[in-house]
């Protein structure tokens, strides 16, 4: 066993570390926005339709993709003991990408169930892939300006959905279990 290198903190810090602090943002300006916010119910639409259904495609599909795409990672390697002989990195990514799996799934099961913290989890989970694709880009020999664009893409569709998710009388309405 050798010591930890630079990226391995990095990627400690960017997968732990990161959606730590997002989570902790997104629940203080939830706090703070209820505090301003008047008590009763609010007139607007309701329940998981319009604009929220976006949402709730992304919520479902994205888990789905990733528990795929794990699958076809496996299933390439010849045998399930070759895992054991990847470099260190890509078996962190594999962990991070698996904990993101697991993550989405919960995600999507409070989307569904209309959880009060949902909106608060699936900006989170918007913004966990745009970091585990920072870290392919880190990782990764062959960087293309391809990477750096889906990277920029991916942060601003986090960035409107996030901003949707805050400011949306229909997800006030809807996700209040």
């Amino acid at each position: 066993m050798g010591s930890f290198s630079f990226w391995h903190w990095f990627i400690l810090i960017v997968f732990v570390g990161g959606p730590l602090l997002a989570v902790w943002i997104t629940s203080r300006r939830a706090r703070r926005a209820e505090a301003q916010s008047q008590p009763g119910t609010i007139e607007g639409p309701k329940g998981i339709g319009g604009w929220l259904v976006l949402p709730a495609l992304n919520v479902t599909i994205v888990p789905i993709a990733t528990a795929v795409g794990l699958a076809a990672g496996v299933a390439q390697l010849d045998d399930l003991h070759d895992l054991l002989d990847l470099p260190a990195l890509n078996k962190s990514l594999g962990i991070a990408i698996l904990l993101f799996l697991f993550f989405g799934i919960f995600v999507a099961y409070a989307f569904w169930t209309k959880k009060a913290s949902a909106p608060r989890l699936f900006c989170t989970f918007l913004f966990i892939l745009p970091m585990i694709e920072l870290t392919m880009i880190f990782i990764g020999d062959d960087t293309s300006g391809e990477d750096f664009r889906d990277l920029a893409t991916s942060l601003i569709y986090a960035a409107i959905w996030t901003s949707y998710m805050r400011r949306s009388r229909r997800v006030r309405n809807t996700f209040i279990n």
